[in-house]
Formats: C-alpha cells, structure tokens, sequence
C-alpha cells in the first residue's frame, strides 16, 4: 500500500492527463445523466490540487502568491455580483472554476514538481493518451456507435466526445506531439502509424482538423530538411520527409471526397439561398424595408429582451445571410448588449455567467475572448493574456538567446502546439473555458516552462572573500 501511494505521489500530473481520454468517454456515456463523474472529478482537481500542492511545494511563496493572485480576483468578482444581485450562486461560481482549471493545474504542476520530472510525466502520457484518443475513436467509427460531427447532416466523425467543437481542439493539440512521437520513435517502422493518425483528422471533418493536419505535416516536413541543413547531420531524412510530403499532398488531394467538402458545400449552398431571399426582398420591398424584413429572421427573444433596435445596431452595415446565420455572432451580441447594461465596477471584474441565458435557452459566447473579457471585465482578461503572453516571451527569447541549442523537432511542436491552441481561442473558442481541452494548454504552457529559462533571470551573486 505504500508503495501504491509513493506511485500516485510521484506519478500524479501523468496519471491524471492519462486518464482525461477515459474521462471524456465517461462524460459522453452520462450524457443524458443530471451528474457527470468526469465534470465533478475535474471539479475536485481544480479545488484539491492547490490544496495538496500547498503541502508538497518546493517553492511555497511562490505558489501561494500565485494562488492569491486567482482567490482574491475571484472573490471580487463574487463579491461584485453580489453587489449587483445574484441569479445563480451555483452556477457562476461552478463556471470560474472552470475557468481557472487550466491555470490551476499549471501553477500547481509548476511547483510540485522540477522540470525534468514534469518533462517526463507529460512525454509518458502523451504516449498513452495518443493510442487512447485513437484507439478508442476508430473502434466507434466501426461499431458506428459515437456522434457524428455534425449531427444534423450526419457528416464527419467525432465518436465518444460530447462536443464536437471541443474534441476538434484536442485532436488538433495532440497532432504535432503524434507527428513527433511517429518521427523520434525506438523503430523506424514507428513512421507507418502516422498514416491511420492523420487520417482521424480527415475523417472528423472539421475544420480545425482539417487544417491542424495540413498546416502541421507542411511546418515539421519544412522542419526536418531545415534541420538537416543546419545541423548539418550525415544522412538526409529520406523516410520522413517523403512520408510527410505524399500524406501532405495526399490530404490535401482528398478534400474533394472528405466530410470537409460536404460541408462547406452545405454552408455554401445555405448562404446562396439566404442571399437570393434578401435580395428578392430587398427589390420587392424597397431598400427602407430591408431592414424591418431583416429584423423578422432575428432571434425573438433577444428582441424582447434587448429591444429590436439596440439589436439590430450591431448589424448595421452588414444585413447579409452570412452575418444572419452566424450563431457566433449572435452570441456575441448577445454578450456585448448585456456588457453594455453594466456599471463601471462591473466592467473591471466582469459579469455572472447567468446573464447569459434566457430562461433555459444558454447564449454562452463561442469564442473565448469576448468570454474571458466579458464574464471576468478588464482585470480577468488582463491577468489571463498576461499568463498567455508570458510564455510566448520565454519561447521567443529563447529562441533569440539559444537558437542552436533550442533547435530540435520537439521544441517546435511545442511552438506548433501554442500557437495552434491560440487558434483555436480566436476561432473555435471553448478551450480557455472547458477543462477537458484546457488541460492541452496546461501542458503545453508546463513544456514551455520545463524547456525555457525564466523571462528576468537573477544574475548569480559573487560572492568576495
């Protein structure tokens, strides 16, 4: 027994990015059930974690100042929604945690553990994690029992995830560390499996997907030759290049028979019809009527809530079928006029959660920076973009002070890696805020840290006789 609690002590950032694949199977099967295990198990992490760290920290200020930095944001932000009145206590508070989950675990992991051990907890999970995602994902395309991407057009394939949007950001943070593992791995065979990998990624038929696959072979297949030259290594990388170059190619080929081309046909085909309608209109009504026939397709709640004018401002110039079918928009409209209904200390430490909905209809923002900017106000959105821009200051320097010495194919998955994840933050959204793709930032931010030198490093003190 006490070697097993020696075991969890030393292994406990891989043993719970080992288990996050399991987790989402676990959320997918209790997806018509009132309590999600996997929700609540994250839950705990983010509350217990701090908690244990504080006990086993090599570097106890530190971490304390950190978590202070989080608890007293988050106690004005609490504390201003009770100023203003609460809706749902409950509901608020579960949504900061969320929200917190991926830095949490960071500064956690960042001062439980040194470097080298944090480097090789996260390579060993990374190699269980990858099969997992994979395995697990082609068993329920064969079985045909999972989700499909799209549910209503019954297009692309996202299995046992409940959200398709959320599953497409972690299959794109896992592709740069499955090309590098498939590279640098024991056997040269170990290449072969990078074919069925990138095929998953044509198969999901997302976007994100789609292009993490194209845009990631181009960068390492330009990455390895680069190398080659600058390394100025004996042998050129034949294999892998050429690998890389016919699955590129080969990906790029096969758009015209992917779930991709289905839907962007579908989109395309949607966005003619709405356009041909308020052109007809706009002729048959007159341009001062376009605007009043406009307003008939808009949400019909907002409108009551919000008043038809104050939401048809934030279209003026930009009445078209796109701007009417773009759910995204529309939440952030929704967001902004709220934003618009609040007092100056609540635009410092942002607004509940709970405004967000209309009645039992959620109206959660889909891209993360307006999130971040509207639910936590100036302060949270400056704290979380100044943790965002720290670690792209300690790769960039390091990159400037320790070219040679930083040039390896895994550290340039690691750069991949972020700047992917901040992708997905402009256009996919949902990665800041759900901890089942969060924990991806968290280790990536982690493999920042364990592979750069500290952004003001102390000079060394001479010490006189």
């Amino acid at each position: 027994m006490k070697k097993f609690f020696e075991f969890i002590k030393n292994n406990l950032l891989l043993i719970i990015l080992a288990l996050q694949p399991i987790l989402d199977i676990l959320a997918y099967v209790q997806r018509g059930s009132a309590v999600s295990f996997a929700g609540y198990f994250r839950l705990l992490l983010t509350l217990l974690l701090p908690a244990y760290t504080l006990f086993f920290a090599k570097e106890r200020k530190k971490f304390i100042i950190s978590m202070l930095v989080i608890g007293v944001f988050s106690g004005l932000h609490i504390l201003n929604c009770f100023r203003v009145g609460y809706l749902s206590i409950f509901t608020d508070v579960k949504y900061l945690l969320l929200v917190a989950h991926a830095i949490v675990l960071l500064y956690s992991f960042m001062f439980l553990y040194d470097k080298k051990e944090n480097l090789r907890q996260i390579k060993t999970a990374l190699m269980i994690m990858i099969p997992t995602v994979a395995i697990t994902y082609y068993i329920s395309y064969f079985l045909k029992n999972g989700s499909y991407t799209y549910i209503h057009s019954q297009i692309g394939w996202t299995g046992w995830n409940n959200t398709p949007s959320v599953f497409s950001i972690i299959l794109s943070a896992l592709f740069p560390f499955i090309v590098y593992f498939c590279v640098k791995g024991r056997k040269k065979w170990s290449i072969i499996f990078l074919v069925p990998l990138s095929f998953m990624y044509i198969m999901n038929g997302t976007k994100a997907a789609y292009l993490t696959l194209i845009g990631s072979l181009f960068c390492c297949f330009v990455f390895v030759i680069a190398e080659y030259f600058i390394k100025k290594k004996e042998k050129f990388p034949v294999l892998v290049a050429a690998l890389m170059a016919v699955l590129l190619i080969g990906s790029i080929s096969y758009y015209n028979y992917s779930p991709r081309l289905d839907i962007d046909t579908l989109n395309n085909e949607s966005l003619e019809q709405g356009e041909e309608m308020l052109e007809g209109e706009e002729d048959e009504l007159g341009i001062e009527n376009l605007e009043e026939n406009f307003a008939k397709s808009l949400d019909k709640k907002m409108i009551r809530r919000f008043g038809l004018d104050r939401y048809l401002s934030y279209y003026e110039g930009n009445m078209n079928a796109e701007s009417l079918a773009n759910n995204r928009l529309k939440k952030i409209i929704f967001g902004s006029l709220v934003w618009e209904d609040t007092d100056i200390i609540t635009k410092f430490v942002g607004f509940e959660h709970t405004l967000m909905y209309i009645g039992n209809d959620s109206y959660d923002l889909e891209s993360d920076p307006q999130a971040i900017y509207f639910y936590y106000g100036y302060l949270g959105a400056a704290l979380y973009a100044g943790v965002l821009i720290y670690f792209w200051l300690r790769l960039i320097k390091q990159l400037l002070c320790h070219f040679k010495e930083s040039f390896n194919l895994f550290n340039f998955v690691i750069f991949i890696n972020y700047g992917l994840l901040m992708v997905s933050t402009l256009y996919t959204g949902h990665l800041l805020r759900r901890p089942n793709s969060a924990i991806y930032l968290t280790i990536v931010l982690l493999l920042i840290y364990c592979r750069t030198e500290p952004l003001f490093k102390r000079k060394k003190q001479i010490v006189k006789d």
